[in-house]
């Protein structure tokens, strides 16, 4: 399959210099110290199935050389020029920090002091990492729930706009898809910010198959944004942390732009990068280059690079088949759980104009006779786990599962069987708790519609700093109780994790009722990231020290 560069898809470039490389069997005498491994390294390279799981992990030799400074016409060159392609896009980049290496290059490329970024909620805590790295503010676009499962999407690019023009932004960041697989209208997005003439980041770390077959979402690259991220290791197949940048390098990309008000007066900061035909206007390549050459390692891992070469390819052969089928057992699945649950375990639909991505199972508990009050997704994630089902993410009305081509019929029949017994109560006497763990000292079960009203409430006031993003996370902290952080303003990021959106961000002020939330989440089973345990057993947070 010849492309228009003259390169193959059918080839992995990197992978078959890796795999020649090493046939060489040369003495080591460089980094990394297993040296393939040798001696005291056994023990390790037995766990992982033998020496060969080591004899491809080296240094820059040869004709290997690193990603981020590649020779021209090199495989780690050629590599990163076919997975363009594939997705579309004029360049490509190899992450290995993951798609949060990412975000953060494309905000550090486009935002400095003096700018406030745009980016739509949900967002991923890295979207707050790149803003304090890159001395910006952050403007958050509050999300909008869909329907009775608590799930968040962006809202429109109306709110969008306004915000935009409050702050003068440099840029607009949107998360598309969402964690529950949910597909934002990036033309719509395209079209504000091309009126605005800044560019358009996606964060799609959950959309690397799109594009790749029948009956999935349009691949990023479709959208007319100016850059976008995708997680190769999330479906793809590609080894933890794998991702790509993914970018255009169209007319209108230009030095100086973009970026800060201290590199040029706003007023005159964005004349003349207009973006080409229908896309937003470019990102500097320079400038993201050498933002990844900041975040990233100076010590590549080739195993892992050629885990992403190959994975590529496979898309490019392969995903037609690979997708359709995955797209068709998904389809059929989520139907099958809706009927032999009566509908009280329910497919997540979008209203329009959101669509989404049919191979992210998304299920959501409705309010029905069935499904009693202090059932959850946590507790209904606890239940699935105890039959041998490990699921992806879980809220307080909804539980998602990630499928992907490695996925066969046994498996969709084992995880629908999973969800339909676990919809029955336990038959543990009468007042078996039935939503997993019980509150502390005898406390009644959670209920599914408090934590939902509580999440929502903490939504509507989210954000609300008295201190910049950066302020506050380079000034002293201490560690206070959780139940006692009410008035205190934060340190640090808090967020339920998965899916890793702030809930309380570095300058915000904890209010009671965030204090009230964090306790009820913990307390039933949620995972908090930025809550630290204490010795004696207290959950504390880090706030600003006065």
């Amino acid at each position: 399959m010849e492309t228009g560069r003259g390169l193959s898809q059918g080839r992995a470039p990197l992978w078959e210099a890796l795999v020649s490389h090493a046939a060489r069997k040369a003495q080591r005498f460089h980094v990394p110290g297993h040296k393939g491994g040798q001696g005291s390294y056994g023990e390790l390279a037995a766990l992982l199935g033998g020496r060969a799981a080591f004899s491809l992990d080296f240094t820059e030799l040869g004709s290997l050389d690193d990603p981020r400074w590649p020779t021209p016409g090199s495989p780690t060159a050629e590599a990163q020029a076919l997975a363009a392609e594939a997705f579309g896009w004029d360049e490509a980049r190899f992450l290995v920090g993951g798609a949060t290496a990412g975000v953060l290059a494309m905000v550090l490329a486009n935002a400095g002091r003096g700018d406030t970024l745009v980016a739509t909620l949900p967002f991923h805590r890295s979207v707050v990492s790149a803003c304090i790295l890159a001395g910006c503010e952050l403007a958050p676009v509050l999300p909008r729930v869909i329907g009775p499962f608590g799930v968040l999407a962006a809202a429109g690019s109306g709110e969008v706009n306004r915000a935009v023009r409050r702050h003068r932004a440099p840029a607009v960041l949107v998360t598309s898809p969402t964690y529950q697989g949910l597909v934002e209208d990036l033309p719509a997005l395209v079209r504000s910010c091309r009126e605005s003439d800044i560019p358009l980041l996606v964060d799609a770390a959950h959309g690397p198959h799109f594009g790749f077959g029948p009956g999935l979402p349009d691949g990023i690259a479709s959208s007319g944004a100016s850059a976008s991220v995708v997680s190769l290791h999330k479906t793809a197949g590609a080894l933890t942390p794998g991702a790509l940048l993914l970018f255009g390098s169209h007319p209108g990309s230009h030095p100086g732009s973009h970026v800060g008000s201290h590199v040029g007066s706003r007023a005159g900061s964005h004349a003349g990068s207009r973006a080409a035909g229908g896309r937003a206007p470019a990102v500097d390549v320079a400038r993201l280059d050498a933002a990844l050459r900041l975040v990233e390692t100076s010590s590549p891992p080739f195993p892992l690079l050629a885990s992403m070469d190959l994975a590529r390819r496979r898309l490019a052969l392969h995903g037609a088949r690979d997708w359709a089928r995955t797209v068709e057992l998904s389809v059929r699945s989520s139907a099958r759980v809706d009927r032999e649950t009566g509908g009280a375990l329910s497919p997540l639909e979008p209203p329009a104009p959101l669509t989404k991505d049919p191979t992210r199972l998304v299920f959501g508990l409705r309010d029905s006779p069935g499904v009693p009050p202090d059932l959850t997704g946590f507790s209904l994630a606890g239940r699935l786990g105890e039959a041998g089902v490990d699921i992806e993410a879980t809220g307080w009305a909804s539980i998602t599962a990630v499928a992907t081509p490695a996925d066969d019929e046994e498996a969709y029949d084992r995880l629908v069987s999973a969800l339909v017994s676990a919809m029955v109560p336990p038959r543990a006497g009468p007042s078996a708790d039935r939503a997993g763990p019980r509150g502390r000292g005898g406390e009644p079960p959670v209920r599914r519609e408090l934590g939902l009203a509580m999440e929502k409430d903490c939504w509507e006031e989210a954000f609300v700093r008295e201190m910049s993003l950066t302020e506050a996370f380079r000034s002293p902290r201490r560690r206070v109780p959780v139940e006692g952080a009410a008035g205190d303003i934060a340190a640090d990021v808090v967020c339920p994790y998965p899916p890793g959106v702030p809930l309380v961000v570095p300058g915000q002020r904890i209010s009671g009722k965030i204090v009230r939330y964090l306790e009820y989440l913990i307390r039933h089973g949620g995972r908090v990231q930025g809550v630290h345990h204490g010795r004696d057993g207290r959950t504390e947070l880090e706030v600003v020290a006065w």
